[in-house]
């Protein structure tokens, strides 16, 4: 037999009797593996390669899917910083307003207490004074000797109460509100404008679109008294010069503002000041978590607004 200097595969086959099938001999045969051996490096090489095709993929996959949750998070982290902070914005902006409101509120309740103090006086110094008088001009009646003084007391005594009601109808007359509530707020500026005219003989420009969207009375009223009191201090700081009032209201924000120019003839035009009556009115709109500001110099026209957020 030949000797083989290489390795080789030996395979037997068993040769079988052509009739009964039985084994008479057994062939061997020497076969070279190289041939084999290539294939299955080759084939052993791209399963390795595949699997770790596979693996790459996977793992980029799962980089992706971890890449993206990492990022979302983090925007979703962003938006709840920024959620947090509009929050507390907007707790602080609530907290200024419940504070001012409460100030307002109470500076509303100081100024009605120390209104109720001035009525009082004035009904005390004045129609109280009168009435008194008339009251102790009667025993002079009772004592008059003779009907011709007695109708001079009389006289006197009718004098007395005649200016004590005149005086009465004077404070009641600025107590006194028109019937508002089933006004539209439109219609109730308008009636302000009117009756500013005739008590001043000037004249008031209105720009006001009808507004018919039913408002609760306390907004009705002190849209009501800004007016009023905007109207009064453009006539008495500018003579009625260029007086207006503006209204816009769009179911969200209601905007106010009366405004006048300075009086042409005036070599030092007077300026609105936070008086009383302003300040009155700051506290008022305040305490229905509006806002209120003056616009006033020298050389520009003098303006107030108010302006009522129906969103909060």
């Amino acid at each position: 037999m030949r000797e083989f200097n290489k390795s080789y595969l030996e395979i037997y086959v068993p040769i079988r009797e052509l009739l009964s099938g039985d084994i008479i001999a057994v062939a061997e045969i020497h076969e070279v593996p190289s041939q084999l051996e290539e294939k299955l490096t080759l084939v052993q090489r791209r399963t390795w390669l595949a699997i770790v095709a596979a693996t790459l993929l996977i793992v980029l996959g799962l980089f992706g899917i971890v890449y993206r949750g990492s990022r979302l998070i983090d925007v979703q982290k962003a938006g709840l910083v920024q959620r947090l902070k509009k929050i507390e914005q907007i707790s602080e902006h609530n907290r200024c307003l419940r504070e001012r409101s409460q100030q307002a509120s109470s500076r509303v309740a100081e100024f009605n207490e120390r209104a109720l103090r001035n009525i009082g006086a004035d009904l005390h110094d004045g129609p109280a004074q009168l009435i008194t008088l008339a009251a102790l001009k009667l025993d002079e009646v009772h004592r008059a000797p003779n009907g011709a003084a007695r109708k001079i007391e009389l006289k006197k005594i009718g004098g007395a109460l005649s200016e004590a009601l005149d005086e009465i109808r004077s404070i009641s007359k600025g107590l006194m509100l028109p019937d508002i509530e089933k006004l539209a707020l439109s219609d109730l500026i308008f009636r302000v404008a009117r009756s500013h005219e005739q008590r001043t003989n000037t004249k008031v420009d209105v720009d006001c679109l009808p507004i018919t969207e039913p408002l609760p009375l306390a907004i009705k009223i002190c849209v009501y008294r800004f007016v009023q009191e905007g109207l009064t201090n453009a006539f008495r700081h500018a003579r009625g010069h260029e007086q207006s009032v503006t209204c816009t209201f769009d179911g969200m924000q209601l905007n106010v503002s009366v405004k006048s120019g300075n009086n042409l003839q005036d070599r030092d035009p007077p300026v609105w000041r936070e008086g009383m009556g302003l300040n009155g009115l700051r506290d008022r709109v305040e305490s229905l978590g509006g806002s209120f500001q003056v616009y006033s110099g020298q050389n520009s026209a003098n303006r107030i607004e108010m302006s009522l957020d129906f969103r909060t």
